[in-house]
């Protein structure tokens, strides 16, 4: 029966081109317009990380003096070397992950390659583990290698293949300003959306480069790149030491806890840390300690523009005036027919079995007018994607957005289409046969 509906259904839409066509048209733009904003906004907020987000923290340890503050102003979602390293081997933690951001020049063995500047990370080895980096090759350095500052070094995919081919390059060396690393492993592609980890720099941006073990931080001498270095007061000193030891926030600290009790007891020893630390003269002001999981430091940071929401409410509503013009071209339609369906129903064919011919061809609409609005959506996502290069992470079309778009297509024209359907069924056929 539904393939006998379905094909009655092609022949009607095949009757009238033009209204089918305007139907269509008018339900993919509305779908196209809705699916581009909202991909756009369902990526941007999404968990990055589900199956851990629960358990992944970070803190903020607010020493700002009070007079430097303003009444909007956050607290930094950083923490400083002298406290990174004070706070570091906690017994809380099931793991832990320091990093920053920064460049080096890269050295090729190649003649024909020039030397480049490339992103370098560095991080202790929790930083693989926390954050499920994927490796192509080899491994993450071991927990020797960050105790000894160990000169080795985990390429991403992209930079392996700049500096070697693509070939497993674990137990070859790399020139990074001056200094030669073995290389560990190779990074597979990873890209978290948005980048929770480090939210000071693009976090739609990819995360590629290289990564080497933080405990080089004292004798590489590498400033922190694309990311936020606040300080509180000015430099006793031009030396790098001196910037080490002074009241700087830049590192990212992350810390696995396993349930609330140990984020209780995490929490209450930040702020012992805090109390400890007054002795030195050090958070005098009105701080504050606060720790938070990965999507409670999203919102925490506000990544996503408020103006994303305000554009969802316009996209749907322009969805509903293309709906209302549907509705519109699908009472013309079926009034055209109101002779055939007559004729029909004085055959002998019953309102409910009308009724379901109708809903068929109804469904067939939705479902070509989502096809359509994929298509205007995949144009409105490529648009961005020129407009804004570091949008190339966010926009973009996966399975379940695919079968969101045809889902919303077909139930919303579904609704649409129900009062012109049912209306049509309700009409008495002797009107119109005497015309016939």
């Amino acid at each position: 029966m539904f393939a006998y509906n379905l094909r009655l259904s092609w022949l009607s839409l095949k009757k009238t081109p033009v209204l089918s066509a305007l139907m269509i048209a008018a339900i993919g733009i509305g779908i196209g317009v809705c699916m581009t904003v909202f991909i756009v906004y369902a990526l941007m907020t999404g968990d990055p990380i589900p199956a851990r987000s629960g358990h992944l923290y970070t803190y903020v340890l607010d020493n700002h003096l009070d007079e430097d503050r303003g009444p909007n102003d956050q607290a930094d979602p950083f923490v400083g070397y002298r406290d990174v390293i004070n706070l570091m081997g906690s017994d809380i933690p099931v793991d832990e992950s320091v990093h920053y951001q920064s460049s080096a020049v890269f050295h090729p063995d190649n003649a024909q390659i020039k030397p480049f500047r490339e992103v370098l990370r560095l991080a202790n080895n929790g930083f693989f583990r926390l954050f499920e980096v994927p490796f192509l090759y080899g491994s993450a350095w071991s927990d020797e290698a960050d105790t000894k500052a160990q000169f080795v070094i985990v390429l991403s995919r992209a930079l392996n293949d700049k500096l070697f081919g693509g070939v497993n390059s674990v137990g070859r060396k790399v020139d990074v300003d001056g200094h030669y690393f073995e290389v560990t492993g190779v990074t597979d592609d990873f890209s978290p959306i948005p980048r929770f980890f480090e939210t000071d720099g693009d976090v739609f941006d990819e995360t590629d480069g290289a990564y080497v073990p933080f405990s080089l931080t004292p004798q590489l001498k590498l400033a922190k790149s694309n990311g936020s270095v606040n300080c509180i007061a000015d430099s006793k000193g031009d030396s790098w030491e001196d910037f080490l030891d002074q009241e700087c926030t830049w590192i990212h600290h992350w810390v696995w806890l396993k349930d609330k009790a140990d984020r209780d007891r995490y929490l209450q020893m930040l702020k012992n840390y805090t109390v400890d630390q007054q002795q030195y003269g050090r958070y005098q002001g009105e701080y504050e300690v606060e720790i938070f999981n990965v999507m409670e430091f999203l919102k925490y940071r506000e990544l996503v523009n408020p103006a994303y929401v305000m554009l969802i409410g316009i996209a749907f509503m322009f969805l509903v005036v293309c709906l209302l013009n549907t509705n519109g071209l699908l009472f013309a339609k079926f009034s055209g027919r109101a002779g055939e369906i007559s004729v029909r129903r004085a055959l002998g064919c019953s309102k409910k079995r009308m009724f379901r011919q109708h809903l068929v061809e109804i469904a067939v609409i939705g479902v070509a007018g989502g096809v359509l609005g994929l298509i205007l959506a995949s144009g409105g996502l490529l648009a961005l994607k020129h407009m804004f290069p570091n949008y190339d992470n966010v926009a973009h079309l996966n399975v379940e957005l695919v079968s969101i778009a045809i889902l919303m297509s077909v139930v919303s024209t579904m609704i649409t289409g129900l009062y012109p359907a049912w209306r049509i069924c309700q009409l008495p056929p002797a009107r119109y046969l005497k015309a016939q």
